[in-house]
């Protein structure tokens, strides 16, 4: 091989590569299969955590006992695998257990979150098309194409260099004809992806930052330091909404919630569905980032004595994105130990008292509960599996908010608040 076609060589090498990385999620859509990484053990032996599961779409009433189906979570994008163990026409719901688990789900799975049922499964594949499907890994693909056309040009000029010549460079082969222009479209098309989550970060942004300055302002005199200093009744709150002027924008928005000594805040939205808000702003423009939601199963008026507010990690850190920092910084905790929920009728002061990080189908999503024995012990169990000990005590009789967010593992990240104060 002449020197001059080393970098061509290298080039088709790294396009060969990327295309073959791209065939077990691009092709199977083509086939009218959808594909997903299983990160629980909740499958296990069968269906190992790293395995990629092919989903083929069906319609509810052909799910057998048995079968392996995929379905939506409902409050988030996750997606969950489990077995069917009931398949009951009349309410229109399946019942489900994973293999690994010693009882059946506690909530039923509605025909309309069922996604299909499951084909295929090979194990390990799961994890690479993983790290190729997060943002550094879309990034690494591009700069590897990237590199790969570089190498394609950088083969001309030396074949022009070292040839005296015009006849005698060698036609280009029929695989560079494919491959330089793929890499070219794959370029392409990821930078209008990127740029496009780009623009849509930055819109969200102005959004909530306009709807914090329009309707949420600082209570003149508010004291929202953490620490031990405020475990007292005496608190303040934080913002003065303007519930008035935001309803006018949107009707389903019930509450407002806010970090204090954070820059987490945001109006909290109801509308008894745990998708409708997902990529949806408070205006009801499109956005990535969503908004922050109750969870459907929830009272609006947190009577509850557990409420679910979802919201987006962003990389950007908006949304519930700084939440990550309860887990990644020894210290955090100690100044974010509190947050608020301000609705129109009153306002409610949450203590942190357990995060952890938790799969999709976890216990945690349970709502709703009565102050009994019960609750009790779901409380202790979310004390068991806290990464802290924090020392802040919940029982029976409190009423608990569980934040809940997308995590960097694949799973979800929870932090939970009992209300220590009400005004």
């Amino acid at each position: 091989m002449k020197k001059a076609a080393v970098p061509g060589f290298i080039s088709n090498l790294i396009l060969f590569a990327v295309i073959i990385l791209c065939i077990p999620v691009t092709v199977p859509r083509f086939l009218g299969y959808q594909s997903y990484n299983i990160v629980s053990g909740s499958m296990e032996p069968e269906i190992p955590v790293g395995s990629l599961v092919y989903v083929k779409s069906t319609m509810p009433e052909e799910v057998a006992v048995g079968d392996v189906i995929a379905y939506s979570s409902g409050a988030s994008e996750s997606v969950i695998t489990h077995r069917v163990t009931g398949n009951n026409a009349d309410l229109r719901e399946f019942t489900t257990k994973g293999d690994a688990n010693d009882r059946e789900d506690l909530a039923p799975v509605g025909y309309e979150r069922l996604i299909g049922k499951v084909e295929i499964h090979i194990a390990g594949l799961g994890r690479v098309c993983a790290l190729f499907a997060s943002a550094s890994g879309k990034m690494s693909l591009l700069a590897l194409v990237v590199l790969a056309v570089a190498l394609r040009l950088l083969t001309v000029v030396l074949q022009k260099m070292f040839q005296k010549e015009e006849q005698s460079l060698r036609p280009k082969s029929k695989v560079t004809t494919l491959l330089v222009p793929a890499g070219v479209l794959m370029i392409a098309a990821g930078g209008y992806v990127l740029a496009s989550t780009q623009i849509n970060y930055q819109n969200s942004n102005e959004l909530y930052e306009d709807l914090n300055e329009e309707f949420a302002g600082t209570q003149t005199g508010s004291e929202t330091s953490g620490g031990e200093t405020k475990a007292k009744a005496d608190w303040t709150v934080g913002l003065d909404v303007d519930f008035d002027k935001l309803k006018a924008v949107n009707p389903e928005v019930v509450g407002w919630i806010y970090f204090e000594n954070e820059d987490i805040s945001y109006p909290l939205m109801y509308s008894g569905e745990d998708d409708k808000y997902l990529h949806t702003a408070m205006d009801g423009s499109s956005a990535v980032a969503g908004s922050i939601f109750i969870e459907g199963k929830n009272k609006p008026d947190f009577s509850d004595s557990h409420t679910i507010i979802y919201g987006h990690n962003m990389r950007n850190l908006s949304m519930f994105g700084k939440l990550r920092y309860y887990y990644r910084e020894e210290d955090y905790y100690k100044d974010h130990q509190y947050f608020q929920i301000i609705t129109e009728e009153r306002a409610y002061r949450y203590r942190i008292f357990a995060y952890e990080n938790v799969s999709a189908d976890s216990f945690i999503y349970s709502v709703p509960f009565a102050a009994d024995d019960s609750f009790g012990e779901f409380i202790e169990k979310l004390y068991g599996l806290s990464l802290r000990d924090t020392g802040v005590k919940a029982d029976k009789n409190d009423h608990i908010i569980t934040c809940s967010t997308c995590s960097t593992t694949g799973n979800r990240f929870v932090v939970h608040g009992v209300r220590v104060g009400e005004q």
